[in-house]
């Protein structure tokens, strides 16, 4: 559906089908028909995100990403929410990952805020000095 180059009536009949088989509403249904007549349909994504974003926000809520150089304990993993919700003053939904490109070190992600402190960035900002 994303792909531009599909004609306008087969991705409204495709539409159609999803509508029909998950019993989707008629708005929403119009709104990704609005979406694939101005072919917009890539914002598709980044729109559901941000409607969940402000869904999390009206509760009081944050999600939160963090990524790890290397694996950690439950208890840990429990800690780190703590310590953000006591911080942000808000329930924090956090997602761990293990990513070990990293070498050492983390990447903290909530909202549009970034906080980068992975021995992988530090050697790629010496390196492009």
């Amino acid at each position: 559906i994303k792909n531009p180059t599909h004609k306008y009536s087969v991705i409204n009949n495709v539409i159609d089908a999803l509508v029909k088989h998950f019993s989707l509403s008629d708005l929403f249904s119009r709104f990704l028909k609005v979406l694939n007549k101005n072919r917009r349909f890539f914002f598709l994504e980044k729109i559901i995100n941000n409607f969940f974003d402000l869904l999390l926000n009206e509760k009081g809520e944050l999600l939160a990403t963090l990524k790890l150089s290397h694996t950690i304990s439950d208890s840990e993993k429990a800690d780190i929410a703590k310590k953000l919700d006591d911080i942000l003053k808000k329930k924090i939904n956090i997602t761990i990952s293990v990513d070990p490109s990293l070498l050492v070190g983390s990447i903290l992600q909530i909202g549009s805020t970034m906080i980068d402190t992975s021995a992988k960035t530090r050697l790629n900002n010496l390196l492009n000095k």
